[in-house]
This record gives structure tokens, sequence and C-alpha cells, in this order.
């Protein structure tokens, strides 16, 4: 069958549509193209005489194939992905798969790099074998990708810069006059909505401060850096504290689905009395004396846009030598397995309150054993505090 018979049969041009829509090209066994569609010559910009009886290079316009060397002679042609995927096909007669490859072709007299996906599929026609390249032309796609990734590496170093700047925030100082502090701090994701803090407030009293802001993430994370920057780390009754901040709050045109759960705990050494205050905090704290644990409990409102106005009660206890204060979020006690089953308050309670082992030691073991245990989901971010008094 010449070319001219091959071009108007109905029946071929029928199946070639059927394999493909996009620009497509015919070659025989030896790589001369027999027929191609409007597709693939508008991709090329190639007139009928540039592409029919050529061999691929050459109607591609391949920046190393030219009227004196044509396609597979150049030494360029032995790495040619695009002529290895019609070779392999001619020669094991089957399907290549496809691959997205770049590569300079001359349009218009202009050097153009593309990106372009090809496919090559053996035909049956009559007697006659042929073969079919299917190409996609996905330059756009690829720089979007190009660019997307871009983005997405300047917003992990950015998010990484802001962990960073997180971490710098959390407490370094393990010890402040007879109190021992050991924490872990676990945000779900590079960035956290937990905050903890603790610092001497004056010669008797000491602050300890843990809060949750709603959700986790960037958003979290910024209220994390507004809430430590808003402190008034002068104050020493934990209800006007907190009072402050929700008055800082509530300067905010905030949304209500935005709020802050926040315990605080002032221990005065020389009385050895521990004031709490509570905005909302979920999981009360517990004072570990002897054999016995006792949890505080104290109620509040969240800080938040709810209301236009506060007040927080304050509970006092004694606080001995030898004695232990514990303080976990949320995010350990909501860890679950996927039957919907909790670690619970309780086990964090009694497991925390181990005084036979160093409490860093302690701390980490409970974190481990629930973070490393596949069958728990982790959905929030994570703290835990001990405040031993020595």
């Amino acid at each position: 069958m010449n070319i001219e018979k091959l071009k108007d049969s109905k029946q071929f041009m029928q199946k070639l549509m059927e394999v493909a829509v996009t620009p497509i090209f015919v070659v025989d066994k030896n790589l001369i193209i027999q027929s191609y569609n409007d597709s693939f010559s508008n991709l090329f910009s190639k007139t009928e005489n540039e592409i029919i009886g050529k061999l691929p290079g050459n109607a591609f316009g391949c920046v190393f194939a030219n009227n004196r060397q044509l396609c597979g002679e150049s030494e360029h042609c032995i790495k040619c992905v695009l002529r290895s995927h019609m070779e392999k096909t001619v020669r094991e007669n089957k399907s290549s798969a496809k691959e997205v490859v770049e590569k300079e072709f001359i349009i218009d007299n202009k050097v153009v790099k593309k990106q372009l996906s090809i496919e090559v599929k053996p035909l049956d026609f009559g007697d006659e074998q042929y073969y079919i390249g299917i190409f996609n032309d996905v330059s756009d796609i690829v720089k979007l990708e190009e660019k997307v990734y871009s983005q997405y590496e300047k917003m992990r170093r950015d998010l990484l810069f802001a962990r960073g700047l997180q971490t710098s925030l959390l407490p370094t100082e393990k010890k402040i006059g007879p109190l021992h502090f050991s924490y872990i701090f676990k945000p779900c994701e590079t960035l956290g909505g937990d905050f903890l803090d603790f610092y001497r407030i004056d010669r008797q009293n000491i602050a300890l401060i843990i809060a949750d802001v709603s959700g986790h993430g960037i958003t979290s994370s910024m209220f994390t850096m507004f809430l430590y920057s808003i402190l008034d780390r002068d104050e020493k009754n934990p209800a006007l504290l907190l009072g402050s901040v929700f008055k800082e709050f509530s300067k905010f045109n905030i949304a209500s689905e935005t709020y802050i759960t926040m315990l605080v705990a002032v221990i005065n050494t020389r009385n050895k009395t521990v004031s709490f205050a509570n905005a909302g905090f979920t999981n009360p704290p517990a004072v570990v004396s002897g054999n016995r644990i006792e949890q505080v409990e104290i109620s509040g409102i969240p800080i938040s846009n709810w209301v236009s106005e506060v007040e927080y009660e304050e509970k006092k206890i004694r606080y001995k030598s030898g004695d232990r204060l514990i303080f976990f979020s949320d995010g350990i006690t909501e860890m679950r397995t996927e039957n919907s089953s909790f670690i619970g308050g309780d086990y964090m309670y009694s497991a925390l309150s181990d005084m036979s082992t160093p409490p860093e030691k302690l701390i980490n073991s409970v974190f481990s054993s629930s973070s490393e245990n596949k069958n728990y989901i982790i959905n929030d971010d994570i703290t835990i505090a001990i405040v031993d008094y020595k």
C-alpha cells in the first residue's frame, strides 16, 4: 500500500483516531513517517512536505537532525529517548511505556524546549505493520509543577524557620529555685497550637502556663506567639493574668471558631501554695503527694470573643517538698485507636505520678509508648509537663 492509498483509507483514519485523539504520527518498520494528524503538524509547525516520508527527528525539527544529517546518524541519537521508544516498539512489536522527555526542537526557525509525553503503539493494518506515536505537550504542566515545587520549597523553608522561632520560645531553664521542670512539646504538624512557659515572677512566685489554641498548624502557631508577647509576667494572681489575656484578645475581631484554652499556676515557694486559674483548659492539673493523686478542678470560659466580659476564679492548694504537679494538653488524651479507644486522662495521671523514674525519662517513655503504637491516631499537638518540688 503506497502513501496516497494510506492517506485515502477511511478505515485506517478511523482506526487511527480510535487509538489517539492527541497529536499522533504513523511510521513504518523503517521509522519513515506515513501519516499524521493536524494536532501533530500544529505541535511542531510543520507542513506535509516536511513530515511525510521523513524520519522522525527530521520531521520533528530535532536540533541534532537537519538536511545534512538524518535522524539516527548523530552521536546524540544514541541517547534520544524518542527514537529509542520507536526502535524498541518496532523491535519487540509491543507498546512502549509512557514517558515524559525534555528535548529541543527547531520550530519556526527558533530553538524551543518542550516537555513531551511520548507513547508508541504497534498497529496492524492488513498485511502491513505500522507504529503509532502519541504525543502530549506537557510543557505548561511541567512549568507549573516546577513553579508549585519552588513555592512549596519556599513555604517549607519558611515553616521550618517559623518552627525554629516557635521552639525558641519554649523555656530552657529547667530549675527555678526549689522547682524542677520537665516537659515535652510535640506539634502534630510542622507548627503547633500548644503553648508552654514557666518563669520567675519575683523572689517568691514562679508561674507555669499551659495553653492550647483551637486547631493546629500555621494559624494556631501565630496565636501562640501572640500569647507569648502579651503575657503580663509581673502578675502574681492567675485569675487576673487570664483576665488581661482575655482583654487583649478581645481587641481583635477574631472569629468565634478561634479561641485559646489556658491554665495558669502560680507557685509561692515561701508559703508553699499553688494558685490556679483556668480558661477552659480541658485536663485539670493534678497534685501528686505520696500515694495520693488529686485533680484540681476549676472552671472558666476560654480566651475568646464569645462574651464581652469575664471574671476568672482562683483556687489555692497547699504544696510541700516532695510533691509533684502534672499538666498535659488534650492532644495525648485524644489519641485514639481505629475503634475510637482513647488513652484517657486517668492513665496519664497514674503514669506520670511514678516517682521512681526520673521525670524527663518518664515523660518521654509515656509519650513514646503512646505515639509509637501504630494503633493510635494523633490528631492534635501534645504537651506534657511535670513540676517537682525538691
